[in-house]
């Protein structure tokens, strides 16, 4: 019985240094894991500030890209509205010039239509006082 309790002494004292062993084990296992966590927790919040950073500098560029942008669209625009109005101006002074050319067309017509006649006139009494003064000569 004293051998057989011996026995059981040595087989529970190696069970448990089998035990401590595998806690031993365990425990390394347990603390490496916790190291190796901590560690890529470090490095996951230096990548998660520098996503911030980029982040927060993407939306000061977008930011200043859109007011950079309004400010060019607002430029362009009164562009466009100074170029529209002189459009008009020219627009409205091209008829209005059109509009002269023609009232002086029809004027110089007129003016060169009574001077015809009457140079008309003035060439037919011609044509009669020659036309009279050669027979005059030739009879």
């Amino acid at each position: 019985m004293k051998i057989k309790l011996s026995l059981e002494i040595q087989t529970l004292e190696k069970c448990m240094e089998d035990m401590k062993a595998v806690y031993k084990l365990n425990e390394e296992k347990l603390s490496f894991n916790h190291d190796l966590i901590v560690e890529r927790q470090l490095v996951n919040t230096r990548m998660l500030n520098n996503l911030n950073k980029r982040a927060q500098k993407y939306k000061e560029n977008m930011h200043y890209e859109r007011d950079n942008c309004l400010v060019k669209q607002q430029e362009a625009q009164r562009w466009n509205n100074k170029l529209t109005s002189d459009y008009k101006k020219f627009t409205e002074l091209f008829k209005d010039l059109q509009r002269k050319f023609l009232r002086f067309e029809k004027i110089d017509d007129t003016r060169y239509n009574d001077v015809r006649r009457m140079n008309e006139l003035e060439a037919n009494n011609l044509v009669e006082k020659i036309m009279h003064a050669d027979k005059m000569i030739h009879l």
